[in-house]
């Protein structure tokens, strides 16, 4: 048996892990990505309110077992902010 197979099946799940400002409507919401070029899809979205690209001013990891999210705060050059939350699991999977 694998290294890795044998961590697997050790984990024990800890509550304590979860970020606990995650709530479940943000979670509800999260935009799932599968890859790094789906994620860049979704910021390389402009501000619905002026046109302006948005540009990542802060990104926070977070974790809600057994998925692992990243909260990203985005603003414009005209000061619109919007904040977004990814699923980015595909991150942390060992291949």
């Amino acid at each position: 048996m694998s290294n890795l197979t044998t961590t697997i099946q050790a984990f024990q799940f800890d509550e304590s892990a979860n970020s606990p400002d995650l709530t479940d409507e943000e979670i509800a919401s999260a935009i799932v990505t599968s890859n790094n070029e789906d994620a860049i899809l979704h910021l390389g979205q402009d501000c619905v309110r002026c046109g302006e690209p948005f540009h990542i001013v802060r990104a926070k990891k977070l974790f809600r077992f057994p998925h692992f999210y990243s909260r990203m705060g985005l603003e414009c050059s005209q000061g619109h902010k919007e904040t977004k939350l990814f699923q980015v699991t595909w991150l942390y999977k060992k291949t």
